[in-house]
């Protein structure tokens, strides 16, 4: 019953917070800080969190790699635009339909697409995979089409990093 409701994670992170609240590390700060995070868990059980994730090393790795690449790319891109005059920008909105029913891959997909300056997610329809995204700079539905593209390559990067099930049952779009 104890083990169940005792974890390690929480409980090493309940006592790293105690410590640094006392901003000395002893002894007994530490079992100080265990014994009133068992407590705490005792009292206030966390239920069980099951993400449907596996963490692939070298995917991850790919992931985070093209993830910054996008960023300082994009930062680049919204910067010049912000200190040229004359030139005027538009932007589209653009839905797409993801590929996975795992709520927390399309949260993490959308925050990822978030996160790049340029890109403003309006909305994530979790039941429907649907996520709208305002892209800023495109002129074209070509250009829209390259935004759809880029958003399911990173979709792709996520669901092979960190899905159970990378193709999410389904076939693997080129």
């Amino acid at each position: 019953m104890i083990r169940e409701r005792i974890h390690l994670v929480p409980l090493a992170t309940l006592t790293l917070v105690w410590v640094m609240l006392w901003g000395n590390l002893s002894w007994a700060n530490v079992l100080g800080g265990m014994a009133l995070g068992s407590l705490v868990l005792l009292a206030f059980p966390l239920p069980r969190l099951v993400t449907g994730v596996r963490v692939r090393p070298w995917p991850l790795v790919v992931l985070v790699a093209q993830f910054t690449v996008h960023l300082v790319r994009a930062s680049v891109q919204v910067a010049w635009q912000a200190v040229t005059r004359g030139r005027s920008t538009s932007g589209v909105l653009v839905s797409v339909q993801l590929r996975c029913a795992n709520e927390f891959l399309q949260t993490l997909t959308a925050e990822m697409v978030a996160l790049v300056p340029g890109t403003v997610v309006i909305d994530l329809d979790t039941s429907e995979r649907t996520l709208l995204v305002h892209a800023l700079d495109v002129h074209d539905a070509g250009g829209a089409e390259d935004v759809r593209r880029t958003i399911l390559a990173q979709e792709t990067r996520v669901l092979n990093a960190l899905a159970e099930d990378p193709s999410c049952g389904q076939e693997v779009r080129a």
